[in-house]
């Protein structure tokens, strides 16, 4: 009898692998536009940014960006493999760290060129096809007029930064000592809650003044007033520091509030410090 019942169960479960699909479908272009984050899954900028974008398609060995061109635009990987050779990324601080070379794969899901959109800076990296592949392009004109379409709290520009300095700040936390135990699921989840700052250059802003956990340098430079310590992008703020000054002309910082604070700069002070003129902006202003 438990012989029988064992084949039997056998026979259920072969039968259901039998109607299993031979193939999971690969999402869309439009199920991974709906799903990128700094989106944040807000209908309208939805769909504008699907007005906006465009399906290009690419052979194997085609060059999807070269290294030092200007920044064309935002490309999401719908399919294919890609390769990325080239220079770590800068990241704005007052003394650039030494540039390594760096080849990487980016595959399904991949958004390249988000960064240097927002500083306006050259690309570091050549992308060429491994594969044939798929890209759903976001002009950069399209991009900037977004930001003018969609400047309310949280704007779209806004999210993007977070969105760029939660990754980075992801691999900070994993290659600082204090952090090497937790892990990647950890780590997200303590950034989840973070927020962006923008320091200008020669402003001074408190830190860990007790509303504060962590406080990340994403982009930019800065110094510890007391100790004169320097701070470059990417870096964790030491919690001994109490206050810093911009010294690249904008400063961004990641900060994780403390759980048991009032967290007041999430709530009041968020809308002004999003009021903070961007990267373009601040170039434009300065040239005028």
């Amino acid at each position: 009898m438990l012989h029988f019942s064992l084949w039997q169960m056998i026979e259920i479960k072969m039968k259901k692998l039998i109607k299993f699909p031979p193939t999971i479908p690969a999402a869309t272009a439009e199920e991974l536009l709906q799903n990128l984050p700094w989106l944040n899954k807000d209908s309208t900028q939805i769909q504008f940014i699907k007005t906006v974008a465009k399906l290009l398609f690419f052979d194997f060995g085609d060059t999807i960006i070269q290294e030092n061109d200007d920044p064309q635009g935002i490309h999401l990987i719908v399919s294919g493999l890609v390769k990325m050779t080239g220079r770590s990324p800068n990241l704005g601080g007052k003394w650039p760290k030494e540039k390594t070379r760096l080849t990487d794969y980016r595959s399904c899901g991949a958004i390249m060129g988000e960064l240097n959109c927002l500083t306006q800076q050259s690309m570091e990296m050549t992308v060429t096809c491994e594969t044939a592949t798929q890209t759903c392009f976001i002009a950069i004109e399209s991009l900037f007029e977004a930001f003018d379409v969609f400047p309310e709290f949280p704007s779209l520009e806004y999210m993007i930064w977070r969105s760029l300095a939660v990754k980075i700040s992801t691999s900070t936390f994993m290659e600082h000592i204090i952090y090497q135990g937790w892990s990647y699921h950890r780590i997200c989840s303590h950034l989840a809650r973070a927020y962006l700052v923008d320091v200008e250059v020669n402003r001074k802003f408190d830190v860990y003044d007790g509303t504060m956990e962590d406080v990340v340098v994403i982009y930019g430079s800065c110094d510890d007033l007391a100790s004169q310590c320097s701070y470059n992008a990417p870096a964790l703020i030491s919690r001994t520091t109490h206050q810093v000054l911009g010294t690249a002309n904008t400063t961004k910082l990641l900060i994780v509030p403390s759980e048991h604070s009032e967290m007041k700069r999430t709530v009041s002070e968020l809308p002004r410090l999003d009021s903070v003129p961007c990267l373009r902006h601040a170039a434009h202003r300065r040239g005028e």
